[in-house]
Formats: structure tokens, C-alpha cells, sequence
């Protein structure tokens, strides 16, 4: 084996030799390994002109490109001396011609008026601060001698005379009601009481008792004499007088109103 290696290896040798020692066969090698590929020439080497002509696509395109980019934004862009004209209408979209602004002269008017009577001052002062706390209105307490409701009757109405009521108090307590005041002078002189209520509603659910028995009942307000309290306001406008009017007020008080006169708006 070893001695097949050393004669492969001389032979290599030998042949490696014989090809470096041959001029003719290293010039065919020479030309046949070598390629041609024409004049090479750098392009820093080429004339401007040449530059030019080889850029010319490249450049045609570009012009081609930046025109259609201008026609566009000649399209989309407004004439001269327009730009302001064309941001105002984007800052504010347009009216249609069909509306209409009109001032509602109602809601102008002022109203004068006075609420009451209130039984308390402290009732009196939270109305009276709710009416003076509109722009421009004005609200003033005063204070009056009258009477007040304390308390509603259910009431056999003033008979005849008094045989009449004792009469009618002897049926009454016959059909079982035992609750009975036969009233012998002053306003209500021979009526007969078949109770005292201090509000009106427990009052009326009484009488619609007794008439179910057959008796007719009226309900009859207790007064006494107290001092009372009124708002007194002026210049208040329409929608806080509507408000006002919707609340909901205490029982015996009621709302007077009317738009002011003109001198009364100006005090």
C-alpha cells in the first residue's frame, strides 16, 4: 500500500514539473483562463453628457411625478388670497338659510305679586331668599294682623233654632256617634260639631263617613286672630316666576302675580 501512494505522489511531481517547464502550454492557459469583458470605465470617468443622457429616464420620471403632484395640489389648494376665507368656513360650519334667530318676548316680561300668608317668619325668609337669589328680582317680608287656620270642623250646618238641634243631636247619638258638641251661641249657634281636625284630609275622610249613615256634614275652618307673613317681590323673570308657580305651597298659602308696569320694574 505504501508504495502505490509513493508512485501516485511522484507522478503528481513529475507532472507539476513538466507543465511549469512547457512555455507553450502556461500561454494557452493564460489565454484561455482569460475572460473579456470589454473597456471597463469607471463612472466617475464618463463625460457629463454621457452622465446626463444615461439619467435621463430616471430624471423624466421624477418630472413626470413631481407635475401630477403639483396638479393635485393645484386641485385641492384654493386660489390665492382665499386661505383665510377657506379656514373660516372650516372653523364654522354653515347655517342653513332656512333658520331663523328670534328673541321670545315673553320670556322679557317681569312679574310683581306676593305670597302668603305664611304663619311662621321662618317660612316667610326661605321664600323670600329663594325669590331675591334671581338676577335682578327683589323680595321683601312684611308682616299683617289676620286670622290663621288652626283646625277644620265637621259640622251638622246651624239649624233653625235650638229645639231643631237638640233634636238632631238626639238622632245622631242614636246612630252611634258619640263625639258631639251642640254649639248654643256665636258664629256657628245651633250647629252641632262632630269633630276638630288639624288637617283638612282626616277631616274629609270623617264626613264622607257620617254621610254614608245618612247625615250631611260640611267642613267648617277654625280661625284665630295671629300675625302673618307675606313675600312682597318684583322684577322676577318669566322662568323663575314659572318655577315658582309649579311649587308646591304650604296649606292657606297662595300666589297673587301680575307683570310689572313699567314704573313698578324700575323701583
Amino acid at each position: 500500500m505504501r508504495w502505490l501512494l509513493a508512485v501516485l505522489f511522484t507522478l503528481n511531481v513529475l507532472l507539476f514539473l513538466w507543465i511549469q517547464t512547457n512555455p507553450e502550454q502556461q500561454s494557452h492557459a493564460r489565454v484561455t483562463d482569460a475572460t473579456d469583458f470589454g473597456e471597463i470605465r469607471l463612472l466617475r470617468e464618463l463625460e457629463p453628457a454621457a452622465r446626463t443622457e444615461n439619467s435621463e429616464p430616471e430624471n423624466t420620471l421624477d418630472s413626470t411625478s413631481d407635475s401630477s403632484v403639483a396638479d393635485s395640489e393645484a386641485v385641492q389648494r384654493p386660489p390665492a388670497g382665499n386661505e383665510k376665507a377657506v379656514d373660516e368656513n372650516r372653523s364654522a360650519p354653515p347655517v342653513p338659510s332656512d333658520t331663523s334667530f328670534s328673541v321670545d318676548t315673553a320670556n322679557a316680561k317681569e312679574y310683581c305679586g306676593e305670597i302668603g300668608p305664611f304663619p311662621s317668619r321662618n317660612m316667610a325668609e326661605g321664600y323670600r331668599r329663594k325669590l331675591a337669589a334671581n338676577k335682578g328680582a327683589k323680595a321683601e317680608l312684611e308682616s299683617r294682623r289676620g286670622k290663621v287656620t288652626v283646625g277644620y270642623w265637621v259640622m251638622i250646618p246651624p239649624l233653625a233654632d235650638t229645639k231643631q238641634a237638640e233634636q238632631m243631636l238626639k238622632k245622631l247619638r242614636e246612630a252611634g256617634f258619640n263625639d258631639l258638641w251642640l254649639m248654643r251661641k256665636g258664629e256657628h249657634a245651633n250647629g252641632i260639631s262632630m269633630g276638630l281636625y288639624t288637617e283638612e284630609r282626616y277631616a274629609k275622610r270623617h264626613a264622607d263617613n257620617i254621610l254614608t249613615k245618612g247625615f250631611e256634614t260640611r267642613l267648617v275652618p277654625k280661625l284665630k286672630n295671629a300675625r302673618l307673613f307675606w313675600v312682597q317681590f318684583s322684577q322676577v323673570g318669566t322662568a323663575a316666576m314659572q318655577e315658582l308657580a309649579e311649587s308646591k305651597f304650604p296649606q292657606g298659602v297662595s300666589l297673587q302675580k301680575k307683570v310689572c308696569s313699567q314704573g313698578s320694574a324700575g323701583n
